[in-house]
């Protein structure tokens, strides 16, 4: 969601949300299965992470000026991971 006050806010949002979405979605392609199985906490928290720092430097990049909250949900292997900032 854009921040009220900051300029780019729905520019900055929806820019939070392609770089968060493809920083995760390659990284899990590139992932070895047997790897995430093992350590999937420790991935999943890694590429949240990752995600995270994508978004902003996107933000920095395509709207300065701007500034978004962010919340993201990955399910996977039954298991569910959220992750918000702001």
């Amino acid at each position: 969601d854009g921040m009220g006050g900051h300029l780019h806010g729905e520019i900055a949002s929806e820019v939070a949300v392609e770089a968060m979405s493809r920083e995760v979605i390659t990284k899990l392609q590139s992932l070895n299965r047997n790897n995430l199985l093992k350590d999937q906490d420790n991935i999943v928290q890694k590429l949240m992470s990752e995600g995270i720092h994508s978004a902003h430097q996107a933000i920095l990049e395509q709207a300065p000026g701007g500034g978004s909250t962010l919340t993201a949900l990955l399910i996977l292997n039954d298991k569910l991971n959220l992750v918000h900032i702001g």
